[in-house]
């Protein structure tokens, strides 16, 4: 027996069905008299008991003359030996034996149904339309069996006729996908995105691979062909596993709730996938900035996530929109729009890239043009209390960002216990001078003092003010002024939060003799007095402490720490005006280290004008500076030739933490400093 395209062999046995080998998990409901399926519409469809009944032959007779067959198959058996095998069944189906040619079918009703196995139910799933063509991809005596999606099914031959396969135009050229589509309603399949005209519907309730997606829908292989299902089609509900949805139409409004008021804040743009944080029945709950959007769920199907660039949190800085603007993919016009944030809206910016705004919106990566939107200028960093290292850390990416081209960030080296050593550029000159904080832990309001210089001083040149009496952008854009505002961070920490803030708690407990009081400590986390380690007759320092302990010793040789290597480093990398160390307490300011001459003079007029201008009295040059060597001005003014100063920023507390209280009459001190400093070596 032949048909068009394939050779078929008829297996007939006496009361028994013979299934060609590997064929029985795919075939295993096509059980009935004459090899006819019995089908069973859902919900009325018998079960797999009631037609072995009808057949009068099980399952175990099946497997047992399937294994028979096989055997006798692989040893070249005829038909007549499979026969004699059991000759009391009788049952009949037709297999493929020449895969190489193959089959197709026309579908010969206006809807011919498609059957699979569920429970032991025979059940339609599907409707093939009238006059179209499919591949058969296995052949019984009474059906066909087609691939749909990932499955195997089957469709009644009485329901079609055999064709030449000349009106498939689409054929299948990749494999499934892991991705897959649930059906919660009847869906029509399409022959491509365009398409208008069905040539199948898929019923609900079956889950299906796809072989593709796009924005507008998926590709599933339906009888070898691949069939489009819109994702307009599949309006599903959302369960609490769905992470992600995609718009459907052209423009989705992001509302924020303000009272009892919904508010439109802006757009989603169709096809766009987004975060679902959570959801209600009509709502879809999105991350906005800091706050919670609203998104309508009419009009989106769930999604799978996998073109969401995941999004970085967003930092203190904001913008605000000009103008209706577009949220794009990438920085470039001609990247893909996700959506449109409203004129006057302000939103949070992740970072700065190249010119161009990146943000956080609705739990993916998104970027906004630089002439759309302005940056939110603000104060950055709170210095009226206790300063902290981690405050450091993330005011610092803070001013980059509020201040692209005018605050850069680098970290010039690590501190023992491995946190980073911040140096901070304010301005666009050249010409550079140089500020440092907190080379004795217990000191740290020195920090404070130097990130309230770099938050005002950027704000004023942002804003083009006039600050303390100068033109900050005249004076930044000549000179640049550099800050490390915490050079001995693990100390800092250690007198701010105790013993345990150290890597080796135990030994900070034994250098400061078990107490766990560390409020007088100067030095760093091992101990070494980071003001006395400076090649600068380091050898004849005086009072030196002998050994490791809270203040006073020097260290086993110059440059043994390496926080004193990496500012020492960083000087030799730079041509610095002038250097200022900042220390406390004292009201003073040291300025003199050795110089003569014209050196003593420039440095002696400035240090006046630094005095009149803080109010610190200017220490008398030392009779015998040698012996108070190690400090970082004295290296600095003996290595580079250039003024340097260390002002002792307060009155007097004694071997404490300036308390906090103090820092308004501190910072009204040292306000312009900077600004003076920066202006004078400008001229020189």
């Amino acid at each position: 027996m032949k048909t068009a395209k394939t050779k078929l062999g008829l297996l007939l046995l006496s009361g028994s069905l013979l299934l060609h080998p590997g064929t029985y998990s795919a075939t295993q409901n096509a059980v009935s008299q004459n090899g006819n399926l019995v089908e069973t519409e859902q919900p009325e469809g018998g079960n797999i008991a009631e037609i072995e009944q009808q057949t009068g032959v099980n399952k175990n007779a099946i497997e047992a003359v399937q294994t028979q067959s096989g055997q006798a198959v692989n040893q070249g058996a005829s038909e007549n030996n499979v026969s004699q095998a059991s000759t009391n069944q009788v049952s009949a189906v037709q297999t493929a034996s020449d895969q190489s040619e193959v089959v197709y079918f026309k579908a010969a009703k206006q809807e011919t149904l498609v059957y699979i196995r569920k429970n032991d139910r025979l059940v339609s799933i599907a409707a093939l339309q009238g006059n179209q063509e499919f591949v058969s991809k296995q052949q019984m005596e009474n059906w066909h069996i087609i691939q749909l999606g990932d499955k195997d099914v089957f469709i009644k031959k009485e329901d079609t006729v055999l064709s030449d396969g000349s009106s498939i135009t689409n054929t299948i050229s990749l494999p499934n996908s892991a991705e897959t589509i649930t059906l919660v309603n009847e869906v029509p399949v399409y022959e491509n995105e365009t398409g208008s005209v069905p040539f199948a519907k898929l019923f609900a309730g079956d889950t299906y691979q796809v072989i593709s997606s796009t924005e507008t829908g998926y590709f599933v292989n339906v009888g070898g062909r691949p069939g489009f299902i819109k994702k307009t089609d599949l309006v599903r509900e959302f369960t609490d596993q769905d992470k992600f949805f995609t718009i459907l139409n052209e423009k989705q409004p992001v509302y924020l709730k303000q009272g009892s008021k919904m508010i439109q804040k802006g757009f989603l743009l169709k096809g766009k996938e987004f975060v679902r944080l959570k959801g209600d029945e009509k709502w879809h709950f999105i991350s906005y900035g800091s706050q919670i959007g609203y998104v309508s769920r009419e009009g989106t199907v769930p999604s799978t996530g996998k073109t969401i660039v995941k999004a970085e949190p967003s930092s203190r800085v904001s913008l605000t929109i000009k103008n209706d603007a577009f949220i794009y993919e990438g920085t470039s016009l001609n990247t893909a729009r996700i959506a449109t944030l409203a004129k006057g809206e302000k939103y949070p910016i992740v970072a700065r890239a190249g010119d161009w705004f990146k943000i956080s919106y609705a739990g993916r990566t998104g970027y906004v043009h630089p002439h759309l939107a302005s940056t939110n200028y603000a104060e950055v960093a709170n210095t009226k209390g206790v300063y902290t290292y981690a405050q450091l850390g993330t005011d610092a990416k803070t001013f980059e960002i509020m201040y692209p081209g005018l605050v850069k960030t680098e970290v010039i080296g690590k501190s023992v216990d491995g946190r980073n050593l911040y140096a901070i550029k304010l301005g666009k000159g050249k010409k550079e001078i140089f500020f440092n904080g907190a080379h004795h832990a217990r000191e740290h309001m020195t920090t404070n003092v130097l990130m309230e210089m770099v938050d005002q001083y950027a704000l004023s040149y942002a804003k083009g003010s006039v600050y303390g009496g100068y033109n900050t952008r005249q004076v930044l854009n000549n000179v640049s002024i550099w800050f490390v505002p915490m050079l001995n961070p693990d100390g800092v920490t250690l007198v701010q939060k105790g013993h345990l803030s150290a890597k080796n708690p135990a030994q900070v407990l034994r250098l400061n003799n078990g107490k766990k009081d560390f409020s007088a400590w100067k030095a760093n986390i091992r101990g070494v007095d980071l003001n006395r380690q400076y090649p600068a007759n380091w050898a004849k320092i005086d009072y030196d402490a002998k050994k490791p302990g809270p203040k006073n010793f020097k260290g086993y040789k110059a440059l043994s720490e390496p926080e004193t290597i990496a500012i020492v480093n960083f000087v030799k990398e730079h041509s610095f005006k002038t250097a200022v160390a900042y220390h406390s307490s004292g009201n003073i300011l040291f300025w003199h280290y050795g110089q003569t001459g014209s050196r003593y003079t420039r440095d002696y007029n400035l240090a006046k004008r630094y005095s009149s201008l803080t109010g610190y009295s200017l220490v008398a040059p030392s009779k015998n500076p040698s012996k108070s060597g190690g400090g970082f001005k004295d290296w600095f003014v003996m290595q580079t030739k250039m003024p340097g100063f260390t002002p002792e920023i307060s009155k007097y507390v004694g071997e404490r933490p300036v308390p906090v209280s103090y820092f308004p009459s501190v910072w009204s001190k040292n306000y312009k400093a900077g600004l003076m400093l920066a202006s004078e070596a400008s001229g020189r």
